[in-house]
């Protein structure tokens, strides 16, 4: 998606994804973690176009996205909202679990888990909107 030009790239202080322009902003010092945390909110909005989806349940996505690549890459799960990554390793590690015992199956997460990640989002000094809700654009290359 990004090497074909379907996604705009910036660089800029500060990583984060912008559905409107379809462009993906990225620091040269940005970490892996935030190229994954990112690079999710761009896969919801490619394969969920035209769905209208909260902030909150984006956000969770990306933060378990990154804890499931740190896990699996034996890296330290880092997320900018403290007290989150206890939750949020406990829930990528349930996760990994169902996986292992389900190599084709959907993993469903529990609401309340997702409920508690998302009341500490918003509880903490980024003041995540979590009810904000975006409808998905979708990318050129997923338009056929």
């Amino acid at each position: 998606m990004i090497e074909n030009g379907s996604v705009d790239i910036s660089e800029g202080d500060t990583p984060r994804y912008d559905i409107d322009s379809n462009t993906l902003t990225i620091s040269g010092g940005a970490t892996e973690a935030e190229i994954v945390h990112e690079s999710t909110h761009i896969l919801i909005n490619a394969t969920h176009k035209g769905k209208t989806i909260r902030r909150g349940d984006h956000e969770t996505a990306a933060y378990l996205a990154a804890a499931l690549w740190a896990l699996y890459s034996k890296n330290e799960i880092a997320v900018d909202v403290p007290h989150m990554d206890v939750q949020v390793r406990r829930l990528a590690k349930t996760v990994m679990a169902f996986n292992s015992a389900n190599p084709s199956g959907a993993f469903c997460c529990d609401p309340g888990d997702c409920q508690y990640i998302q009341a500490l989002m918003q509880s903490s000094a980024n003041g995540t909107d979590i009810n904000e809700r975006r409808e998905q654009r979708g990318l050129s290359l997923c338009e056929n």
